[in-house]
Formats: structure tokens, sequence, C-alpha cells
């Protein structure tokens, strides 16, 4: 356990800096909305989503016996979380007997986090590319079919993945240890 502590803690500092960096420059240069709200709720967003990515990484590189099963595995477990999230292929879309996928998919929670934040309260200009819609939350609502209110629930579901990913990873390295013994 104090190994994997140190792991985790250690790295804390560069999975908050390095997302909250990249999130600045992209917020700015996209030229966002200047809400102060907005921005953290953005790069909080990123923040989460980074650290869940690292313990998806963790946990495949834990289970895996090699290298390169590991790396072998790894888009296979990331690809249908990509299709499932609602970004290529709209959640409507996807035919009924797929669906439920989309609940094994944080990229979904994280895109739909960043839905949320970036179009809530904003009014669309006519050439924008959403131009038959007055404001971001038609958007939101029309387009993507989520509710701006579940932002609370959906950094929730960050978390959890998050923490349920780290005692997933503690506990298959903890067996492999044994294991080796």
């Amino acid at each position: 356990l104090p190994y994997y502590a140190s792991i985790t803690v250690a790295d804390l500092p560069i999975q908050f800096i390095l997302p909250f960096v990249y999130g600045t420059l992209v917020f700015l240069m996209s030229g966002q909305d200047g809400d102060a709200d907005r921005f953290f709720l953005f790069n909080m967003a990123l923040i989460m989503h980074s650290l869940v990515s690292q313990s998806v990484g963790l946990v495949v590189s834990t289970v895996a016996p090699t290298l390169q099963t590991a790396v072998f595995a790894a888009p296979i477990i990331a690809v249908p979380m990509i299709l499932f999230c609602g970004f290529l292929v709209r959640i409507f879309l996807i035919t009924h007997a797929l669906r439920w996928l989309q609940y094994f998919s944080y990229i979904k929670l994280s895109f739909e986090i960043m839905l949320i934040v970036l179009f809530r309260d904003i009014n669309l200009k006519q050439d924008s590319p959403f131009g038959n819609y007055s404001n971001g939350d038609e958007v939101i609502s029309a387009e993507f079919h989520v509710d701006r209110g579940v932002l609370g629930e959906l950094f929730l579901g960050m978390f959890l993945w998050f923490a349920i990913l780290r005692v997933l990873g503690y506990f298959v390295l903890r067996w492999k240890a044994k294991t080796k013994e």
C-alpha cells in the first residue's frame, strides 16, 4: 500500500499542472466566454479526465502479464469507450442492442461535462455551426440529448471511475505480488 499510495501521490502534481496549462491555452485560444466559473470547470474536467485515463492505464498495466500485452490491450479498451461516448456517433443513433455500452465509457462523462460547461448559458450567432439554435442550452438538449442539470452527477461519476480504477489497480497489483512469492 505505501508504494501504491506514493505512486498515486507523486503523479498528482503532474496530473493537475499539465492538463491545467493545456486547458488554459485551449480555453483562451478558442475564444471561449471569459467566465471564471466556466474556465475552472473546463480545467477541472480536463484534470478529472487525465486522472481517470491514467487510472485506466494503471489497471491495464497491472492486469497485463507483459508490456506487449498491455500495449495491445490498451487500444482494444479505448476504442469502444471513444465510439460510445456520443462524440463520433450520437448516442440516440446507436442501435438499442449496443446502447448500453455507453455506461462503460468514462469519455462519455467527460464529453457531456465539456458540452454543459462550454454551451450552457451562451447565445449563439447565426453564422455558427449550430445556426438554427439561438442558445447553447438548445444545442445541449436537442443535438446531444444531455440534461444540463446533471453537471455535479457527471463530476461524481468521473470521481467514482477514478476511485474504482485505483482500488482495482491496487488489488490486482497486490494479488500479483502474492502469487509471485
